[in-house]
C-alpha cells in the first residue's frame, strides 16, 4: 500500500518508485526512469488514444461566449508559455508525508515523511541546476532509518519552458490528453469532459498604477468520472494565465471495479480482497505576481488517500516557493554531458538472472567510485538528468555529508511540527478546503452499481456464527449514492440489512439510513469487524455484548468543518441471544466462547443523539503525543439516560538506560450517567481494549474509571512493552464503596507504533488466569 501511495503523487508522470523495509533500516527510494546515463528507448509503452470532441459537444460545453473566449485565451497561453522569462533564482522547500490509520476515527500513523530545501536556478538557454540544501526524512512507524533519493523525480522547479501549471509541474503541457489519463480541462478537445461557465472576479492595483484583473472560470465534468476533475481556475484576464487554482478528482479510482476487464481478479479472488479506492482530494495552486509581470508559484498543496478496508492511507505533498531574482542571474554552467553507461563483462554460459545481478553489481560499484571521487574533491555528488524525454536538463548537486543535509538552517523547525509559517498559507489553506467540497453537478439518473463482497465485509461472533454481507451502491447524484447491505448469520439465520441514502465530499459524509442490525455495546475495541471474528474464531473469545436495533438515522463524521462522528436516531433496542459456540479451541475440547453468555438486552425505544471526538496531539513516536476520546450519549424514550465518557492516553520517551530507548505510555479514563440507563448501553471492563487477564464483562455498570501504564524499550516499529491495568465499572452512586478494582499485568509486543499488538496478560481480580490477545490499533 505505500508504494501504491507513492506514486499516487506521480499519478501524472512517467517515473518508477520502489519502497522496501527490512531489518533496521527502511529504504524509501523514487527512482526517475532516465538516471545519470545515456537512456534507452522503451518499445513497450502502452499505446494511448487522444481525445476529441464532437462539435456538438464544443458548442455546448460553454455558458456563454465570454468564458469561451478567456478559456480559449488560457489554452493559447498554456502552449505558448511566457518567453519573457529567461532565468531565475529560487528557493524551495517540500514536505511529502505519508500516514496511516485504521478506523474510521483515531489516531494516524506517520509513516513515512521527508522534507527538502532546494536553490533552483534556471536559464532558458542551459536548463536547471539544483542545489539540495537540506534533506531530512524519517518513517517512525516503520522504525530504522531512512534514506530518500527523490531529488530526479520530486524535485520542485517552479517554472520551465512547458511545465503544466495545472498539474503543479509533475507534467509537461501536451495541447490534448489521452483517454486513458486524467484529463487536464485547459487541454484541446477537453469539452468532451467538462463544461464552464464564468465565476467571480477579482480586481487589485499595482503600486505602479496599472490594473490586474482575474476572472474565475468553474470547471465541471459531464459525468462523474476518476478521469475528470472538477475545480475553480482564475486566470489573469490580460495574459490568460492560470494564476490560482483549487480543484479534486470527480471520483475516486475503484481499484477493483474500474480496473480492465482483463486485469479484473475472478469472483473467488475478489471476495478476498478488501474494497480498495484511491482518490486526489484536493488540490491548491497560488501563484504571485513578481516585479508587476511575471506570474510564478507560490504555493502547491496536494491532498490523496487510498482506503482499503477499514485502513486508510492519507497522502500529503507541500511546496513552497520563493524568488531571489528574475531575469537577473549572472550565469549558470554548461551541463555535463550525460555518462556513458559502462557494461561488465559478462560471461557467455550465464543465465539471464546472473547477467542482470552482474550488471547491476558492476553498475553500482561504477557510481559508487564515480560518487566518491566527487565528494573527495568537492564535498557534492551531482547526476545529471533530464525529464519529460529531455524537454527539460537537469544537473543535481548533493551534499555528501549528511549531517550537512539534516540540519540545513534552510529545513524549517522539527520534521514533525505543523510548520505553518512555511507551509501554512491563509488563500491556499481556503482553496483546499474549497476544493475539498468541490463536487460535480451530475444529472439525476441511473447507473450501474457497484457490488463489493470482500473479507473487510464478513465477520464472525457468538450471536451470529459467520455473518456475511456484501455492499451494493448505485450513484443517483452529485457525490450521492444509495447503498444496501444485506446481512445473514449462519448461526441466527436473521436477516439484517442496512439502506441509506449518502452523501460524500473531501470533507466528509453524511447518511440518512434505514436498518435492522446487531449492535456492540462495547465502547472499545471493535467486536463487529473482521478481525475481531478472527480472534473470536481462533482463539474462542468474542469480548462484545450484543442487543438488536431496528430504526432511522442521520450519521456523519464531520460536524463543523472538525472530524466528528454523530448521529441521531430513533430505534427499537432488543435481545440478542447467543447461537453458537463453536471455535478452534472448542474443537479440541473447550468448553465454548468465553465469555459464554451475552447480556440480556431490555426492550425499549429511543430517541437521542450521540458525537464521538478522536483527537490526536504530536506526531513523533519518540516524542511527546496525546490522543484523547470523548464520547457523549443521551436519549428519551422507555429509558431516558445521558452518558459521557474521556479517555486520554499520554506517552513520552524517559530516556536512554541499560543501552535501550525507553518509553512510556499512561491511560486514564472515566464515564459516568444520569437517569436510567439500558444494560446495553453500560460500560463493560475487561478485555484487551480495558483490563487485559480479565474476561470481558469482568464489571460493568452505568460508571467507570480505567487506567493503563505501559514501560516499553525499542523503536515504536517494533517495541517491547510490560503494562498493569487497573478498572472499575458499576453503579453511579457507588463511587466511594467501589471495593477492589479488577487489575491484570502481563507484556506484550507492539509493532508499526501500536498498529499491531500481542499481549500475554495475567490476570490478578476477580480472576486469575492467563490470557492473550491479538488485535489492530493499540495504544502503544
Amino acid at each position: 500500500m505505500l508504494a501504491t501511495a507513492a506514486l499516487a503523487v506521480l499519478m501524472f508522470q512517467q517515473v518508477s518508485a520502489s519502497i522496501t523495509a527490512g531489518g533496521s533500516e527502511t529504504v524509501v527510494r523514487v527512482h526517475v526512469t532516465d538516471s545519470d546515463s545515456i537512456r534507452r528507448s522503451d518499445s513497450t509503452k502502452k499505446t494511448k488514444r487522444p481525445i476529441s470532441a464532437t462539435p456538438e459537444q464544443i458548442a455546448s460545453a460553454f455558458a456563454d461566449a465570454e468564458t469561451r473566449n478567456l478559456l480559449e485565451r488560457a489554452r493559447a497561453a498554456r502552449i505558448q508559455q511566457d518567453s519573457s522569462i529567461m532565468s531565475y533564482d529560487a528557493s524551495t522547500v517540500q514536505r511529502f508525508t505519508i500516514g496511516l490509520g485504521v478506523a474510521k476515527l483515531g489516531r494516524e500513523r506517520v509513516l513515512f515523511r521527508s522534507e527538502g530545501a532546494a536553490r533552483v536556478r534556471w536559464a532558458r538557454s542551459v536548463g536547471v541546476q539544483i542545489d539540495v540544501k537540506g534533506r531530512r526524512s524519517a518513517a517512525p512507524a516503520l522504525g530504522g532509518q531512512t534514506d530518500v533519493d527523490i531529488e530526479g523525480a520530486l524535485s520542485p522547479i517552479p517554472y520551465y519552458p512547458g511545465r503544466d501549471a495545472l498539474w503543479l509541474g509533475l507534467d509537461v503541457v501536451k495541447e490534448t490528453e489521452n483517454e486513458d489519463d486524467v484529463i487536464n480541462p485547459m487541454s484541446k478537445y477537453a469539452e468532451a469532459f467538462y463544461t464552464y461557465r464564468s465565476g467571480d472576479s477579482l480586481t487589485f492595483r499595482l503600486p505602479q498604477g496599472n490594473t490586474v484583473m482575474l476572472r474565475e472560470i468553474v470547471v465541471r465534468p459531464r459525468k462523474s468520472d476518476w478521469h475528470a476533475v472538477v475545480g475553480s481556475l482564475w486566470f489573469d484576464v490580460a495574459s490568460g494565465q492560470l494564476v490560482r487554482a483549487a480543484f479534486r478528482m470527480s471520483q475516486p479510482i475503484d481499484l477493483i471495479n474500474d480496473a480492465a476487464d482483463d486485469d479484473k481478479p475472478g469472483p473467488i479472488a475478489r471476495a478476498l480482497i478488501p474494497n480498495t479506492k484511491a482518490s486526489i482530494d484536493g488540490v491548491a495552486i497560488e501563484y504571485g505576481l513578481y516585479q508587476g509581470r511575471f506570474w510564478l508559484p507560490r504555493t502547491e498543496v496536494i491532498e490523496g488517500r487510498l482506503t482499503a478496508g477499514f485502513a486508510r492511507l492519507a497522502m500529503n505533498l507541500e511546496e513552497h516557493f520563493t524568488y531571489g531574482a528574475i531575469n537577473a542571474l549572472d550565469t549558470l554552467p554548461t551541463m555535463r554531458d550525460r555518462r556513458a553507461s559502462a557494461e561488465p563483462s559478462i560471461p557467455a554460459d550465464a543465465d539471464s538472472a546472473t547477467a542482470r545481478r552482474l550488471r547491476k553489481q558492476f553498475r553500482d560499484s561504477v557510481t559508487a567510485a564515480r560518487e566518491k571521487a566527487e565528494c573527495d574533491a568537492t564535498g557534492k555528488r551531482s547526476f545529471r538528468t533530464d525529464r519529460y524525454d529531455g524537454a527539460l536538463p537537469m544537473m543535481v548537486f548533493i551534499p555528501c555529508d549528511p549531517a550537512v543535509l539534516a540540519n540545513s538552517p534552510d529545513l524549517p523547525g522539527s520534521l514533525f511540527d505543523d510548520n505553518d509559517a512555511v507551509f501554512g498559507d491563509a488563500e491556499r489553506d481556503e482553496l483546499l478546503a474549497r476544493a475539498r467540497s468541490m463536487m460535480p453537478p451530475v444529472p439525476l439518473g441511473l447507473r450501474p452499481p457497484t457490488i463489493n463482497y470482500g473479507l473487510d465485509l464478513q465477520r464472525y461472533n457468538r450471536v451470529e456464527g459467520l455473518s456475511l454481507s456484501v455492499d451494493v451502491r448505485e450513484p443517483i447524484a452529485p457525490g450521492m449514492s444509495v447503498r444496501a447491505s444485506p446481512r445473514m448469520g449462519t448461526a441466527d439465520r436473521v436477516f439484517n440489512g442496512e439502506l441509506a441514502l449518502e452523501r460524500m465530499n473531501g470533507l466528509g459524509t453524511r447518511s440518512l439510513s434505514v436498518y435492522r442490525q446487531l449492535n456492540a455495546s462495547n465502547d472499545w475495541g471493535r467486536p463487529l469487524s473482521f478481525g475481531a471474528g478472527v480472534s473470536a474464531l481462533l482463539f474462542g473469545r468474542d469480548e462484545g455484548f450484543y442487543y438488536r436495533s431496528s430504526g432511522v438515522e442521520l450519521a456523519g463524521d464531520n460536524l463543523f468543518g472538525r472530524e466528528f462522528e454523530w448521529r441521531l436516531f430513533t430505534e427499537q433496542q432488543s435481545d440478542a441471544v447467543t447461537r453458537t459456540n463453536v471455535s478452534l479451541p472448542h474443537a479440541f475440547g473447550s468448553s465454548g466462547f468465553v465469555p459464554t453468555a451475552n447480556i440480556e438486552a431490555a426492550r425499549v425505544r429511543e430517541t437521542g443523539a450521540s458525537v464521538r471526538k478522536v483527537s490526536s496531539f504530536g506526531l513523533d513516536p519518540e516524542g511527546f503525543r496525546l490522543v484523547s476520546d470523548l464520547r457523549l450519549e443521551g436519549a428519551g424514550g422507555d429509558s431516558s439516560y445521558g452518558r459521557g465518557a474521556l479517555d486520554l492516553t499520554l506517552s513520552h520517551p524517559l530516556g536512554r538506560a541499560l543501552r535501550r530507548n525507553f518509553s512510556a505510555a499512561v491511560t486514564v479514563g472515566a464515564g459516568t450517567s444520569v437517569g436510567d440507563v439500558p444494560i446495553q448501553r453500560a460500560w463493560f471492563i475487561g478485555g484487551s481494549s480495558t483490563v487485559r487477564g480479565q474476561n470481558a464483562g469482568a464489571m460493568f455498570g452505568n460508571s467507570y474509571w480505567l487506567t493503563h501504564t505501559e514501560v516499553g524499550y525499542g523503536a515504536a516499529a517494533f517495541r517491547r512493552v510490560v503494562f498493569f491495568d487497573l478498572g472499575w465499572a458499576g453503579n453511579r452512586g457507588a463511587w466511594n464503596a467501589m471495593g477492589r478494582p479488577a487489575s491484570g499485568v502481563g507484556a506484550g509486543v507492539s509493532f508499526l507504533d501500536g498498529l499491531l499488538r500481542l499481549d500475554v496478560a495475567r490476570g490478578l481480580y476477580p480472576t486469575e488466569q492467563w490470557r492473550s490477545a491479538l488485535y489492530l490499533n493499540g495504544r502503544f
